[in-house]
């Protein structure tokens, strides 16, 4: 039995964590604003807190971060209804053993804080303790409040303190440079260089003079010394894009210099030490690759220190609008233009291949196009097609159903026509929301006005 105090100025998130945690055996202790759960705090020293971000008398970032004071810091949660990447970064930054977002699915709740019970019991982890005493702050880059995002911020917290090397995947335009930069922003390192190599746009003959630099006279042209992007970041981060274009050959120097962190200029014979985090980007299925022998696996290994996986806008669309606002803010300067309904349709209709790089250009095509304050449809780029995958895709194929059925009265007299396509129609909805909220059942229950109860047995008659 844990003794666990609650923090929260809503009655129903309270009682809910009482009556939850209670019948979990735990001792639970509830206060609405800062004041009363400090003076609880230090009256029952609990093994665990959990505080909402925003309370009536207080910033709950503050209260966390005078709860982190001392020689014996709390366990805490945070609960935020808002959870952007500024919240996530500067909750684990000043101590959070994590968070959950409203609203609460009571499910999660329970992993969430058996974890860091557990974790109470052998005190906090390496991580947790980097983390407190070495991050400095973030710059927000990436945006997006979707669940799948708030598990990026978190990796970003997380990993940003330590010197692990980090494999960042996900496909094109999903922001993966971006990703690297918000953790380069967020360690001790952010005051200095942040380098980046773009491997696909290195022919072979240039990957070691532009990585490891040259010295005069060390190839026909080399007429001066010139320092690598290895050593411009010194100190820094090196960032390597669509690491699996490498070659063989450059993959087994760029090992070597992971393992030994000294490196030669071409021409030279002397040893240069280097001080730099090295963070890599892949588009690739970089495993797939190391067994069709095009990708060293020892490289692998050294490069998978920690992964962070950048979902694709297509999982995130529930984000759409907030880029879209994003992107008019930054480039509609300085005249201000607004999107309207109709043309933000046309876009959460689209697959988004490109991801949000497709959809930054589409925005700047809008605004190019655009000739009043207001984005239309017809401002908006020629949209290739629909596919037939996902929710819309299998609506369509639904509606095929009914017009095959159509053919013949005797054929429409005969089939259920109305449940078989409201059956159809269930597995496509609830399977995307799903997808968007990460799992949460009681957000795709709220989202569809729909009881709990009602939505599992959907998912269950659904196979989802």
């Amino acid at each position: 039995m844990a003794n666990i105090v609650v923090i929260d100025d809503e009655q129903g998130v309270c009682h809910a964590f009482e009556q939850f945690l209670g019948r979990e055996g735990h001792q639970v202790t509830v206060a609405a604003t800062a004041q009363r759960g400090l003076g609880l705090i230090d009256e029952c020293r609990p093994d665990l807190v959990i505080l909402d971000i925003r309370l009536p008398d207080a910033d709950g970032l503050d209260v966390l971060a005078r709860l982190m004071r001392g020689d014996d810091p709390f366990d805490v949660l945070i609960i935020t209804a808002h959870g952007t990447m500024d919240t996530a970064v500067e909750a684990m930054r000043r101590g959070a053993f994590d968070y959950l977002t409203k609203p609460i699915d009571l499910d999660e709740a329970k992993q969430v804080i058996d974890r860091a019970l557990h974790v109470h019991t052998r005190k906090l982890s390496e991580e947790v303790v980097h983390l407190r005493q070495q991050i400095q702050g973030a710059t927000p880059l990436l945006v997006g409040n979707a669940p799948v995002m708030q598990r990026v911020y978190k990796t970003i917290g997380a990993v940003a303190a330590s010197d692990a090397t980090v494999l960042i995947c996900g496909d094109s335009g999903t922001g993966k440079e971006l990703a690297a930069r918000a953790i380069h922003q967020a360690s001790p390192r952010s005051t200095r260089a942040f380098v980046t190599v773009d491997c696909t746009a290195l022919p072979e003959t240039l990957v070691e003079s532009e990585l490891y630099g040259y010295q005069p006279g060390a190839f026909t042209g080399a007429n001066q010394a010139k320092p690598g992007k290895l050593e411009r970041a010194d100190g820094g981060t090196l960032f390597l894009d669509e690491i699996g274009d490498l070659s063989m050959a450059a993959q087994a120097k760029l090992l070597r210099f992971l393992e030994t962190r000294q490196t030669e200029r071409l021409g030279s014979n002397a040893t240069i030490a280097l001080d730099v985090r090295v963070l890599a980007a892949t588009n690739q299925d970089l495993d797939a690759r190391c067994r069709q022998g095009v990708f060293r696996q020892d490289l692998f290994y050294r490069l998978h220190v920690v992964s962070l996986e950048l979902p694709p806008l297509r999982d995130r669309m529930a984000d759409l609008p907030l880029l879209v606002a994003h992107f008019l803010e930054q480039a509609s300067e300085p005249r201000r233009v607004e999107i309207s309904q109709a043309a933000l349709d046309a876009l959460m209709a689209h697959d988004w291949p490109g991801n949000v790089r497709e959809l930054r250009n589409a925005v700047d095509h809008a605004l190019i196009q655009c000739r009043g304050d207001t984005i239309l449809p017809e401002d908006l780029p020629c949209l290739p097609s629909l596919t037939t995958a996902g929710p819309v895709g299998e609506f369509h194929q639904a509606t095929r159903v009914l017009l095959a059925h159509l053919r013949s009265d005797a054929e429409l007299r005969e089939a259920p026509l109305y449940r078989e396509l409201l059956g159809q129609f269930d597995h496509a909805v609830i399977a995307e929301l799903l997808k968007i909220t990460g799992g949460n059942r009681t957000r795709v229950a709220e989202i569809l006005g729909m009881h709990r109860t009602t939505l599992r047995n959907k998912i269950l008659q659904c196979g989802l």
